[in-house]
């Protein structure tokens, strides 16, 4: 059945006021994976040769935070201009990705000159973190968005690791993972479907991988207060059951909960 008929059918029903499908937008088909597998890897090769060339023809910019913080901003410029105009070539992506996390190791190392050699490396992993938070927000690329979003996580708790502020980042990225899956449905309705994906997808993964941290290896952590992280991982699980037992009887919600 095509688009006519099927318009043809839901008018007879009453479900459409027109029997005459609406005009669509035909979709250009993808190419094989393995061409796309080959434009990803020379959009990465592309996006190193740039990095090389800024390190070997402009070296002096890369030995001062303000040289290190233009290259950057210029980077981070080419990479959402390229997703903007291209979203769906894979050597464009590709090589636009590859660029923007050039472009982030730039902006890390001219924070940490500006601050000082002498900072706590946790500061600078605050600074990782609230930066890939913002490139979620600004890149429109899913798999942009889904690292931006595993780094996120992997910096917040490398940021707060050594202290019991750990637990809070547990607590907020657990809640807040929970409170976007209950609003996911409501976000794709208002358009929103690029930006919750990648996050949603994002979070999971670096939660799952956050895991590791709380292992035990020959008697040590590295993220040590694994019992309140647990309570606070709970608390989410508790108002993810509680958001979706909200119709179901009394007796269900109680088993559930």
């Amino acid at each position: 059945m095509n688009a006519q008929e099927l318009f043809a059918a839901l008018h007879r029903d009453g479900h459409v006021g027109a029997a005459d499908a609406p005009p669509m937008a035909e979709v250009a088909p993808r190419p094989p994976w393995y061409v796309r597998v080959l434009l990803g890897f020379i959009g990465w090769l592309g996006g190193l040769l740039v990095l090389g060339f800024f390190a070997i023809f402009v070296s002096g910019l890369l030995n001062n935070a303000a040289g290190m913080s233009v290259i950057s901003a210029m980077l981070f410029f080419g990479s959402f201009t390229i997703y903007r105009i291209a979203p769906h070539n894979e050597f464009a992506s590709q090589f636009a990705l590859a660029a923007s996390i050039c472009a982030q190791a730039l902006a890390a190392g001219a924070f940490w000159r500006i601050t000082g050699h002498g900072i706590d490396t946790a500061v600078v992993a605050g600074f990782i973190a609230a930066m890939q938070a913002l490139l979620v927000w600004l890149m429109p690329n899913f798999l942009h968005r889904l690292l931006s979003t595993i780094f996120a996580v992997a910096a917040l708790f490398f940021a707060t690791h050594d202290g019991h502020a750990s637990v809070l980042a547990s607590l907020g990225l657990g809640v807040g993972f929970v409170m976007l899956l209950s609003a996911e449905s409501r976000l794709i309705a208002d358009g929103r479907h690029q930006l919750v994906d990648p996050v949603l997808n994002g979070l999971a993964i670096g939660l799952l991988g956050v895991g590791v941290g709380y292992l035990d290896f020959g008697g040590t952590r590295w993220l040590p207060f694994a019992t309140f992280s647990a309570l606070a991982f709970g608390v989410a699980l508790l108002l993810w059951l509680v958001q979706n037992t909200k119709t179901s009887d009394p007796r269900s919600r109680t088993a559930a909960l």
